[in-house]
This record gives structure tokens, sequence and C-alpha cells, in this order.
């Protein structure tokens, strides 16, 4: 060999002896920072709470607090923390703590470091999103439910919000400007339809338990809210943001106007702007009810009311002109002759005139369409005649200003003695000119109808009156008084009508001779009406001079409770006359039931029960009826508990409900399914304490005044009494991940079952945490694989459950199954044939005895499954499938190695060393593991085996320049390859796995064979 060669041999080694060095110091260093390392967990407990735990190594001082910080944001707090009796700290810290009001970065999976004095112990990943719904209500804005406040937390504002309204969730949209959560139009469409007609529960990320104070919400009451009145075409409609959600095909609208007074009622259609009014309904405020579908439908508004404006504004109209006391008027809408004309007006200059020059009516409602900033409202407004400012005046055809209906008298030369003489001859000389004999007539038949009138409303009081009634008898002076001052006052309200109307212009002069007409005509004629009755026998039939007491009539009056039971509480009735004769009478009873006696008329019937008082108004009638009934209920009082829970709002049975009145004795009930219950008291009861309690719930009592119209309904809320509980699952003293356990009541204590039993995996560390979880006793077991129930013996174990404590338990499986009889007779066998590789006479068998080491590892993998059954607690593959695969490997490891050690030149390398020392070597890897032989029952094999075949060739290159003989080294890797080929061709994944581990096994033991001194001075034995 040349110098050249020795020293670049030499380089080798110093650079491979370097490299070594170098790896070992890094998993020398990466091994102790992982023994050093602090376990943490943060886990999410409660939507307010996380809890932090820490599992410190040796090296850990003693901790008081830690400091969580987020990645990627600027979110820290400090949590104190305290040791419990397993040697582990703990501590709970509040969401809003850590993530501050204002964050909106995504942490539905935020990365929390745990830190203490500046040292970082570790981190762990928890949902970090919060939401607090506590006083948030619903408005309509542009078609979208807009939801305030609320505190959102952790969500992103350009990612959807899952949120659910009862038992649908949809997106909303998360406005942190406006602190707003937003259901657009696409949000409702996903609602059903009872969502937006009922109360619903609503909740952020409902899935994840991230909504610390859920609400409710009522779209219906929102959109009612929202509802307003809008011009549509030539008409009025009803705008409401469900319409184009609900998207039906027809309503039916039960429609009240006032102003005019009117309705309709019937199916309507909805338009772009919504639903229309009848052309009909033009009025200053409408009350509507409109259901979906039929009459019978959802009720979209119910008794819904409202009016244009706060108050009508006054429109002055001169014919076609007007002024408005408001801006922007587009158009005027007019009811006529039962339909709406729709009249456009323009602004001129500082009044409004109305198209194609056409008069609005005087004294009428009407509604005026005003549109300002792109906005349109509609108006209510009422008409009134006047002048109207800076608008063109009429003019008549002889171009002087007026109009011919004005009635105003005009003259001309030549024609004022003719009209003179006309005006003359209608006023009969004396008598005023402004009548005619028109006007005479009419105030003279006007006379005659009051007097008749008069007459009769005389004779009806005397006929309702008898003889208590007025005294109009006209054959004596003072009932002639009566008679002509009746017709007298009639006639002159009549008359004093029609001269107003028709010459109040003219002053009182005027008006005073058509006055007198209607008096005297009124009066003569009351009386000769009068004594014409009296003359015919009509008169006297109300008088009763000789008439009797009427008798008394028995009343019977009957008191009960509001279930039409009679009392038997002591009471009072009190019976007092609302007009006529008879006196006031008090009876006491206590059986329900009081007689009276009572004259005709009416009477006021009062009756207390305790603090209760009723009153019944009571009409006795005369002899004609034999007796009266009436009947006052009196409600008992009471109470009506609803129990929830107030966390999730669900009913509470089994609650004890007591309640203690300030009178009477103490009374309790207990709460059904539905957590209701109900409590009778006595009426003279007015105060009553009510206390509740349930061992799973933190009691409550509140004071209450009773109701006097029947039981108090009372809803009270009660918060849970929980603790947190850790199980810890192993299998023969090993904690396992992935086992299902089972945690379930203790006992007969089945209150809500479905919330707490059930079956959990563990995680990593082989454990299960339960927080929230309702105090009591508990059950808790592992349920191991139905398939291999049979290997396995578990064992329950009862723990209670205390509230505000941590509460620790282990529950425990033994691995069943040992080695049958037969496979230890077979693992004998194959380490007999292991052993046989080393024994051959003449020849040096240090490196069949390395190579079949890994063969033997194979067995004791065999001999030792017993010992990792919780390797097979979670899966699906036989212990005696595992042993059978690993066998057949070895048997083919057996022959792989005899025929790789055997060939010729090995045969002769091996001879040319039996002068050297006899070694036992055996391979010292740690690949061959029954963790390794899982992992390849689960995994792909491909890339970790094909990279070492690569690797180890590698090193088998590198290594002949300084050796004299690598056969021993290549014949084995071949093997171990064409064993890789056929591994690949397997399709039985333990086979597969089996074969797997021995191929690396195989493989590592041919890379480190040149590691191994006793090995490598072998090699360097020159073979002739």
């Amino acid at each position: 060999m040349s110098w050249g060669t020795r020293a670049t041999a030499l380089l080798a080694l110093v650079v491979l002896v370097a490299t070594l060095t170098a790896a070992g110091a890094a998993v020398t260093t990466a091994t102790t920072d992982a023994a050093n390392a602090d376990a943490v967990s943060v886990d999410r407990t409660t939507p307010d709470t996380v809890t932090v735990t820490v599992e410190p190594d040796n090296g850990t001082p003693a901790l008081s607090s830690v400091t969580l910080s987020v990645s990627g944001t600027d979110a820290t707090a400090t949590a104190n923390v305290s040791r419990n009796s397993a040697g582990t700290y703990e501590g709970e810290l509040a969401v809003t703590e850590l993530v501050p009001a204002d964050e909106t970065a995504p942490l539905g999976g935020a990365t929390v470091v745990v830190s203490a004095e500046e040292t970082e112990l570790g981190d762990d990943t928890a949902d970090l999103r919060y939401a607090s719904l506590e006083g948030t209500s619903a408005t309509f804005e542009d078609g979208s439910v807009h939801l305030t406040p609320v505190d959102v937390r952790g969500f992103a504002t350009t990612a959807p919000v899952p949120t659910s309204v009862g038992d649908v969730t949809v997106n909303a949209s998360y406005d942190a400007d406006a602190g707003a959560l937003v259901l657009d139009a696409d949000a409702l469409g996903g609602l059903d339809r009872a969502s937006l007609f009922e109360d619903r529960r609503l909740r952020v990320a409902p899935d994840e338990d991230v909504t610390a104070t859920p609400t409710s919400v009522n779209l219906h009451a929102a959109a009612a809210n929202a509802s307003e009145l809008v011009a549509s075409g030539d008409s009025v409609a009803i705008a409401n943001p469900l319409l184009p959600v609900l998207d039906a095909e027809t309503y039916h609208l039960d429609l009240t106007t006032t102003s005019p007074d009117g309705q309709f009622v019937g199916p309507v259609e909805t338009t772009d702007d919504g639903v229309e009014l009848p052309r009909t309904a033009l009025s200053a405020s409408v009350t509507a009810t409109l259901a979906v579908g039929g009459a019978d439908g959802p009720r979209l508004l119910d008794g819904w009311e409202s009016q244009y404006a706060s108050e009508p504004v006054t429109l002055t109209v001169n014919r076609s002109y007007l002024a408005a006391e408001t801006d922007g008027v587009s158009s005027v809408l007019v009811q006529r002759d039962g339909d709406v004309d729709r009249l456009g007006v323009t602004r001129e200059d500082g009044y409004y005139a109305v198209e194609n020059g056409t008069s609005l009516p005087v004294d009428q409602p009407v509604l005026l369409v005003v549109e300002s900033d792109g906005e349109r409202r509609i108006v209510s407004a009422q008409t009134v005649a006047g002048t109207v400012s800076s608008a063109p005046t009429g003019s008549t055809t002889d171009g002087s200003n007026g109009s011919a209906g004005d009635g105003a008298a005009t003259t001309t030369p030549g024609t004022a003695t003719a009209t003179t003489a006309t005006n003359a001859s209608a006023g009969g000389g004396l008598l005023p000119a402004s009548y005619g004999l028109m006007d005479w007539l009419l105030l003279f038949a006007v006379g005659l109808a009051c007097g008749v009138g008069a007459t009769g409303v005389l004779a009806a009081v005397r006929f309702a009156a008898g003889a208590a009634g007025p005294n109009g008898d006209p054959t004596n002076p003072r009932g002639a008084v009566v008679v002509l001052g009746a017709g007298a006052l009639l006639g002159l309200i009549c008359s004093g009508a029609i001269v107003w109307l028709e010459f109040a212009e003219e002053g009182l002069l005027t008006m005073l001779p058509g006055l007198l007409v209607g008096v005297l005509v009124g009066s003569l004629t009351a009386l000769g009406f009068a004594g014409l009755l009296d003359w015919l026998g009509f008169w006297h039939f109300g008088s009763g001079g000789g008439t009797t007491a009427p008798d008394p009539v028995d009343v019977t009056v009957t008191l009960v409770d509001g279930n039409g039971h009679r009392i038997r509480d002591d009471a009072d009735v009190v019976a007092k006359p609302t007009r006529g004769a008879g006196s006031r009478t008090t009876r006491s009873t206590d059986s329900g039931l009081v007689n009276m006696s009572l004259l005709p008329g009416g009477w006021q019937v009062t009756a207390a029960v305790g603090t209760q008082q009723r009153t019944e108004q009571l009409e006795v009638q005369d002899g004609r009826h034999t007796g009266e009934q009436t009947q006052l209920a009196f409600p008992r009082p009471g109470v009506r508990v609803t129990i929830t829970d107030k966390q999730d709002g669900e009913p509470i049975p089994g609650a004890r409900v007591t309640v203690e009145p300030d009178e009477g004795d103490t009374e309790t009930a207990k709460t059904g399914r539905n957590g209701r219950a109900a409590v009778t008291l006595p009426y003279a009861a007015s105060m009553a304490d009510v206390h509740v309690e349930h061992p799973k719930y933190h009691a409550a009592s509140n004071d209450c005044s009773l109701d006097d119209d029947g039981p108090l309904e009372l809803n009270v809320g009660l918060g849970r009494q929980t603790g947190r509980l850790s199980v810890t699952a192993e299998v023969d003293g090993v904690a396992t991940a992935g086992l299902p356990v089972s945690i379930a009541p203790a006992g007969d204590d089945r209150y809500r079952v479905d919330d707490r039993q059930g079956s959990r995996r563990t995680d990593e560390r082989g454990r299960v945490r339960a927080s929230d979880v309702f105090v009591g006793d508990y059950v808790v077991g592992l349920d191991v694989a139905g398939s291999q129930s049979d290997l396995f013996r578990t064992r329950t174990t009862e723990v209670a459950v205390h509230e505000d404590e941590p509460s620790n338990v282990t529950v425990e499986a033994s691995f069943e199954w040992t080695v049958p009889q037969a496979t230890r007779d077979r693992v004998r066998r194959l380490r007999r044939e292991v052993d046989g590789l080393s024994e051959q006479s003449g020849r040096d068998t240090a490196f069949p005895g390395y190579y079949g080491s890994v063969v033997s590892r194979l067995l004791d993998l065999v001999e030792a499954l017993p010992q990792y059954g919780h390797l097979f607690a979670t899966g699906e593959h036989r212990p005696d499938d595992v042993a059978e695969a690993l066998l057949s490997a070895a048997e083919d490891g057996i022959s792989r190695v005899n025929t790789a050690m055997t060939t010729k030149r090995n045969v002769d390398m091996f001879a040319a060393c039996a002068d050297m020392a006899s070694v036992d070597l055996r391979w010292d890897g740690d690949l061959v593991t029954h963790e390794a032989y899982f992992d390849y029952v689960d995994a792909d094999v491909d890339s970790d085996l094909t990279g070492r075949i690569e690797r180890t060739r590698s090193r088998i290159d590198d290594e002949r320049a300084d050796l004299t003989e690598v056969e021993p080294a290549t014949e084995m890797w071949e093997h171990a390859r064409e064993l890789f080929q056929e591994t690949r061709r397997e399709r039985e994944p333990l086979s597969t796995a089996a074969k797997a581990l021995l191929v690396a096994g195989l493989l590592d033991a041919v890379e480190h064979s040149f590691d191994r001194r006793e090995l490598r001075e072998r090699m360097k034995r020159t073979v002739f």
C-alpha cells in the first residue's frame, strides 16, 4: 500500500471519528434537553377558563405562577399555580385575561407558550376563541340582522363565524368596528321557518363550546320593529325584512284603518317593495296582522300599528296649488270613489303645483310621497282651504280676479235697479232681504219637527221613569211651561245651526229673525202636540201617583276559586245600591254561598276573601223574576316555579321547591320532567319565601309578593355544582394512549345521564380529562376493543367528584395472554438452530454468531409478548398471530444467515481466522423492539428500508479501502436486500412487519460490524 493511499485512509478515519463524536454529542444534548423539558398542557376546561398543567422534572424549581403567551399575538397573562398531591402544578385563568377584547387573530388552534421567570417550560395548543352574548339584541339593517353588543375574541374579521340559531348553524360575519355579528340574507335563508318566528338560543361556534354567555333572540320581533310603510307605485306597501327571506307565494292580510275607519281581510301578494295595501286603505294610520299563507299560518305581523307621521301635516290648498309644511314632496295620493289617484306635483317658487291642473279636495286626509337623500317616505296630511303664497290667482272671463263659484254678488251698469227690486220682493218688505222664500219654509219645517221631537222626548222620559219622571203635563201651568221650554230649546238649536251656516257673514241682526221663527214654531208645536196626546189619553201612561213599593228579590251570591270550586274560607259580601231605593247589606260566609233580599234596581256587590276583593255590577229585576244569581271568582294565590339550568337553559327535574308564606303553612313540591312545580297557598297570604334546592345545583331563594289574580309565575335559574375528573388508563402498569374510558353514574343516580356517561379515548399520555362534571359518584372503567376483550381483565373504579376540586383516578387492565406451549417449544428449537451457526469446527464463528444474534432478538420478542399487552389493547391483531409472524421471520433469518456465512470466500476467511481468540459477539442495536414492530404494521416500510439499504451499501464501499476482506458484510447485505424485495410483495401486514423488522436489524448489524473491533480485525486478515 502506498503512502498516498495510507494518508487518504487515515484522513477518512479522522473525519469519520469526528462525525460520530459530533453526532453522539448532539444526541446526548437532545436527550438531555428532552429529559429536562417539563411536560406542559393547556386545556380549555370551560367556555370561560383555561387550565394550565406543568409536570416538572427533577431540576425544575418550585413554581408559584407561570406566564402564558399566545404565539403570533401580543396576548400574555400570568396564572397562579399550586402543586397537587401528584406533584403536578395546576392553575386556572380566565380566557378574557389571556385574550384581549380587540384580538381578531384566528385563535382556534392557538399555540400557548408557558414560561416561568423568563424560562420557557413548554407549549401546547388550545382553542382560545371566546364569545359572550350577554345583553345581545337583534336589529335589522339593510336586510341583514345585526347582533349587538357582542364580546367576540379570537375570530378573524375576514373569515365566517359559525353561529347557531337554535339547532341550525349558519355563517355570520364579525364587524369588529361596530362590535356586531352580522347575519346576511344568505345566512337568514339557511334558517328553518321556526327559527324565524320563535325565540331561539344563540351561540357562537357551538361545536367547540366557546360561548360563555349564550342569549336568545327573536328575529320575528326584530323584523316587526323594522317594518315600515313605503310608497309602492300608486299605492302604499308594508315593508318587512323577512318577506324576501320567506319568499312565500301568498300572504293573508287583516287590515284596520283609522281616519277614515275601515277594514280589509283577504289574501295578498308581495312586490319588490313589500305587501301592497288595498287601494281603499288610504288612511292616517293602519293596524295590520300579516300571516304567511292562510289566516292560520305563522304571523309575520300581529296587531302591528303604524302611522305615516307622528302628527299629520297641514296641506293648504287653493285649487291645484298647495303649500306643505314639509319639503321634498313628489306626489300626492288622493282617495276618490273607492280608488286611489296618484297626482304628481312640481316645486315652483314657494309652492307646489299639481300636474294637469287637477284640483285637490278640501278637508280630506291625503298622503304625501316625500323624497329626500335618495330615500322615499310616506307622510299623512290633511287638506285645508286657504291662500297659497306666491301661487297664481284665478280670473273671471272679463279679466277681473275671482271665481264664479264664490257666491259673491256682482253688478254692472244698468242692472242694479233690477237686482234690488228682486231682493225686496223676496224679502217681503219688512223682512231681511237676505232671506228667500225657501229659507222661510225651511225654518218653519225645522221648527215643526223640533216641537214634535221635544214632545216625544218628554213622553219617553215619563215612560221610563214612571212617577219619578219630570212633570210635563200640559193640563197644568207647570207642565205647560216644561213642554213650551223643551220645544223652544230644541227649535233654537236647530234653527241656529241653519242660520249660522247661511248668514253668519251678515251679522247677528240678519240671523235674529230666523232664530225667533225656530223658537216660536218649536215651542207652540210642542205644546199643541202634547195637548193632542193628553186629549187622546196617551199622556198619563207614565204617571203613577198610586203605585206601590216593589217587592224584594232573593239574590244568591256564589264565591268560587279559579277552577270554579266554591271557596270555604271566611268572606264578607257587601251589596250597595247604585241608584233608586235600597240600603247597604252585609253578609258573612265560610261556605262560599250568600243569600240576600234586594229591591229591584242597580246594585254593586263586593266580596273580600283574604287580601283579594272583587266587585260585580248587578241589575235586580222586578217581581216578574223569582230570583237572581251572581258569581264572583277569586283565583287562589300560589306560586308556579320553572327551574332551569343557568348554563344551557334546560329544565331541571327533581328539584325541591319549598314555599313559606307569611300566612299559613309551609308547602313543598318537586319539579317534574319539564322543570315545573306548583304550590297553592291560603287566600290570606300576600308574601312568600321561595327556596329551591337540588343535589347537583346551588340552592336559590327568592322573596316575592303574591299576585291577586292567580298563581305567581317565577323562573329560577340554578348554577351547577361541578368538578374536574382526570382518568389515567393503564395496562399492566403502562399508561396507554387510545384506550376508550367509560364514565357512568354510580348506583341509582341517573340525573342527566347523557351529559355524563359515554366513552372517551385517552390522549398520548394515557389520560382522559373531563371538566364541568356534575358532583356525585361515578364508575370509571376501560372498554377494550371487542375482538381483544378475551385477552384482558378489566376492573372498574368508583370515584367521587366534588365541587371545584380535581378528582384523579387510575383504571387498570391486565393482559391475560401467555405464550402457548407449542410456541415455546418452537422458540427453543429455533434457538438451537441459531446456536448451531456458531458451532463449526476448524473455522472462526464470530460473524455467524454476530448475525445470528439478530434472529435471537426476534425470538426474545415472542417470549416477551405477555409483558406488552398495552400494544394489543387498542388494536385488532391477536398475539398468537404476531408470534407466528415473528417466528416465521426468524426461521427465514436463520436460513439467510447460514447461506450468507457459508459462501466459499467466507468459509476461507473464517478458516484463516481460526487461530484468533474465540469471541461471542452480540448485536446491540435497538431497532428490533415491540414498538418498532407495531410501527411497521401500521406504516409504509418502503421509504425507511430503502434508505437503510442505500446507507449500508455506502458504508461497505467506504470501508473497502481500509480492509482486506468485506465479504461477510457484503453477503449479509445482499441477503437482507433480497428479503426486503420479498417484503414488498408480502400482502399480510403482520408478516410484512416481521420481515421488515428483520431486514432493519440485519442492515444495522452489517453497518455496525465495522465498528466492532473484533470483527474489524478479522476483516483485515489476508485470505489466500
